[in-house]
């Protein structure tokens, strides 16, 4: 048996000689015997007894029961009264100093060894119980999950430091209180109330987890959003004791999803729009060049020729809403240049003037001093325009007005992940436009959708300029967020890096489907149709789209030209190889199934370092040139294209 050590506290000699007499025959070492309280705390700080027998009546201003507590709470060692009362005042009175054992004298020696065994004994097992208690508490509040646990009504009897960070309660304020009181859950999306799982814990005994995305709203109000479950206590009966919540902040992770979904569902759009956009090109140039080649044999005023020109410019303005979707798709090409977007605005006045609908009125609001942004300049007024007849149409038949203003902004991270598409840039000084309107505003679905290439909710409307504008807002480094109430109006918002941001690549390089001028290729179809004709010769035309190539030759041979015509990439090189010595030029398209225009590039390079190529696509020009600068092209044709373009060109 191990050797207990006890502290007698007892102001009565006689009977403490007694009990020393009976303990040292029992076993045990009695470490001292006094005859006050103050003596009994002096003691017990100085010699740490294992148990302490106590009398409630005693010498010195601290009675028994006054002693046990201060032993109690500062030692946390056990005490057994040895007393003469049991009157029920005296019996509360102990209770609440937690006693091991209460013994009425008189008593006899078997009694005192049983009652100080099951006193040690329940000691020691309540020490382990503490001990497991604090290692459970640490545990719970050093995990990084917020918890909070309640009794089987709902009363909370936990809650670690993550949970009191999350909900705004502190631990003291919350224990006690009806979970329903600190736990307030609503739906991410419709803002509607959700039950805590916890409840349904007592109600259906299982673990409980939310299969949607619900937000916790904190004490102050705020919001943020979250992942919980709740599971059920039992004891080893599985009777109910309570019921445990975890959750945690995935604020984070749900803007990261979101933000790699709009990524996802950008790109896929671009690709979408931009091969959309080319096979429209190729379908274009057959309607546009056909349209063109009979317009000359067609006199101006005739019949044919008002026939024909209505399909010419009709394919040419169906040319216009391809290029659109090439700008949305970020495969378009820009030439930027420092640009002052007051300047901008000011000299578009008589054109947004012109937009507006007859109820709508134009206010400016353009801030003084603006530092210059780097922007193509004709895409910055399809955008500005854009927004204003946007804006102007919002405001349908009712008395409104459209609002521009520009400035500079200083924002942060948070706000711009709240822009459209979130993109990566750092916080900073920023130029805006903002153009506002006080029309009929958009709910949250519309809002949604409004940058999806032919999402419209006008009746003729083609879906178009909206995309355009993100496009556009994405290709120059920027940042969009639009704000819209329905019944109030809309407000957009376009950041732009001023030219000192220092972040902002160099730009003299191609940047995001933009390029500087001197990036742009010195032979293009922008070549003037004035240059000389008179010079004819032998042209290969290598397009797998067999009306594209009928309708190239016939423009060709129309005009002088000798015309050899291939649709694949094979079977191009065979008559390269064929007629070498006499072929003069060589009309490539891009995109073919087999050997793709690369390819075919590659092993025309092979066969001849001098022919002058020509590319052709339906992709833009720079987005074509950049990728083969090695292949010394002589020029490129974006489809459709005109015959005076063509003919130039060749030329």
């Amino acid at each position: 048996m191990k050797h207990i050590r006890v502290l007698i506290v007892e102001d009565e000699l006689i009977v403490a000689q007694n009990l020393r007499r009976w303990l040292d025959t029992l076993g045990y070492e009695v470490l001292d015997i006094v005859m006050s309280g103050e003596e009994a705390v002096h003691v017990v700080s100085s010699m740490q007894p294992d148990i302490v027998l106590m009398d409630i009546e005693l010498q010195g201003e601290l009675d028994g029961v006054q002693t046990a507590e201060q032993i109690y709470m500062q030692f946390d060692i056990p005490v057994i009264y040895i007393t003469a009362y049991a009157d029920p005042h005296t019996v509360q009175r102990a209770k609440t100093t937690v006693p091991s054992g209460y013994i009425l004298k008189p008593f006899d020696r078997r009694e005192l060894q049983v009652s100080l065994e099951i006193a040690l004994y329940k000691h020691e097992v309540e020490r382990r119980i503490q001990a497991n208690e604090r290692w459970l508490t640490t545990v719970l509040r050093s995990i990084g999950e917020a918890v909070i646990t309640t009794s089987t009504e709902q009363r909370v009897t936990f809650i670690n430091p993550v949970a009191e960070q999350l909900t705004g309660w502190s631990q003291a304020e919350a224990l006690g209180q009806d979970i329903t009181e600190l736990i307030r859950l609503i739906d991410t999306v419709s803002g509607e109330p959700i039950e805590p799982p916890i409840l349904h814990v007592f109600r259906l005994g299982t673990t409980v987890q939310h299969q949607k995305h619900i937000s916790l709203v904190r004490r102050d109000g705020t919001t943020v959003e979250v992942d919980d479950s709740a599971a059920p206590i039992k004891d080893d009966r599985g009777q109910l004791l309570g019921a445990v919540m975890v959750f945690r902040d995935v604020s984070e992770r749900r803007a990261f999803e979101r933000k790699l979904l709009e990524t996802q569902k950008l790109e896929s759009l671009g690709v979408l729009a931009g091969g959309i956009a080319h096979d429209f090109n190729n379908m274009l140039a057959v309607i546009l060049g056909n349209a063109s080649l009979a317009l000359l044999d067609a006199s101006e005023g005739s019949a044919l020729y008002k026939a024909l020109e209505p399909i010419a410019s009709t394919a040419r303005r169906a040319a216009e809403l391809t290029n659109q979707m090439l700008v949305y798709a970020g495969r378009d090409q820009f030439v930027i240049q420092p640009l002052d977007l007051n300047t901008l605005v000011q000299e578009m006045t008589m054109l947004l003037q012109t937009s507006l609908t007859h109820k709508a009125h134009l206010h400016y609001a353009l801030a003084p001093q603006l530092p210059p942004i780097f922007a193509d300049m004709t895409r910055m007024r399809q955008l500005l325009l854009n927004l204003v007849i946007n804006a102007s149409e919002a405001i349908q038949d009712s008395e409104g007005i459209v609002s521009v203003a520009t400035g500079m902004r200083s924002v942060d991270r948070a706000y711009l992940a709240s822009t459209c598409f979130a993109p990566d840039l750092p916080a900073g000084d920023y130029v805006y436009l903002e153009v506002q309107d006080t029309g009929c505003g958009m709910d949250a679905e519309t809002l949604a959708r409004i940058f999806d290439p032919f999402f419209t909710t006008k009746f003729a409307g083609r879906g178009m300029g909206l995309p355009a504008v993100l496009g556009i807002v994405r290709s120059h480094q920027g940042a969009i967020k639009v704000e819209s109430r329905v019944g109030v109006g809309t407000t957009c918002t376009v950041l732009f890096p001023p030219v000192d941001a220092p972040f902002l690549r160099n730009q003299t390089e191609i940047v995001g489907g933009y390029a500087s001028p001197a990036a742009a290729p010195a032979n293009s179809a922008s070549v003037s149709a004035a240059a000389t004709q008179s010079v004819t010769g032998s042209i290969l035309v290598i397009d797998d789209e067999v009306q594209v190539g009928n309708l190239i030759a016939r423009v060709l041979e129309y005009h002088g030209h000798t015309v050899l015509t291939a649709t694949s990439g094979q079977t191009g090189l065979e008559a390269l190889q064929s007629h070498l010595a006499d072929i003069d030029c060589v009309l490539l398209d891009l995109t073919m199934p087999g050997l793709s225009g690369e390819q075919v590039l590659w092993a025309l390079r092979a066969i001849s370092q001098d022919i002058p190529v020509v590319l052709m696509s339906g992709y833009s020009e720079e987005q074509v040139i950049s990728q083969f600068a090695w292949a010394h092209l002589a020029g490129f044709l974006q489809k459709p294209f005109t015959t005076p373009a063509l003919l130039a060109m060749i030329q």
